[in-house]
């Protein structure tokens, strides 16, 4: 019985990806990981992920651009436990409500200069559109797109924060 309720539970789970991937459109041309850290802007500057006057100009730069993408498992003082989403070809997966135990984590810390915003991404058109936000908007179960640097022991250095919401 179970094993039955795990099944239906992971079967569900990849549904409502798979329709919420559907749902985003994607440039073609452009394969997701193939997207560089510098991006060339509307006004032509370079932005990198450090800088904090440029932001992604839809959710596929936002998401192709960044180091991880989750959601929070455990809030830390200067940082957070995160359950990294797994990709498989087109598909993406999160854990299951109740198994967030046994998906494997990630220490993400926050640095001193790290730039937090809330990213609202139109499902339908991919525009993104970005709001300040801080540290303290940041709960648990929280979807986060984490742009920043490993160290040797495997934490995630944030350079920049986008809390991720979407519309439409």
């Amino acid at each position: 019985m179970k094993h039955k309720i795990v099944s239906i539970l992971t079967v569900i789970l990849l549904l409502s990806v798979c329709v919420g991937c559907k749902a985003q459109p994607r440039n073609k041309d452009l394969p997701r990981d193939s997207v560089s850290w510098n991006n060339e802007s509307a006004n032509n500057t370079t932005a990198s992920p450090g800088t904090s006057n440029e932001n992604p100009k839809n959710g596929d730069e936002l998401f192709g651009n960044c180091k991880e993408n989750g959601s929070v498992k455990t809030l830390l003082d200067h940082g957070c436990e995160m359950m990294p989403t797994k990709k498989d070809g087109n598909i993406a997966m999160g854990p299951a409500a109740g198994y967030e135990e046994q998906w494997e984590s990630l220490t993400v810390t926050y640095d001193e200069d790290c730039v937090f915003y809330i990213a609202y991404v139109n499902t339908k058109t991919g525009a993104v559109r970005y709001d300040p936000a801080n540290m303290t908007d940041i709960k648990k179960n929280t979807s986060l797109i984490i742009y920043g640097d490993y160290d040797n022991d495997h934490i995630l250095h944030a350079t920049r924060v986008y809390i991720y919401r979407s519309e439409g």
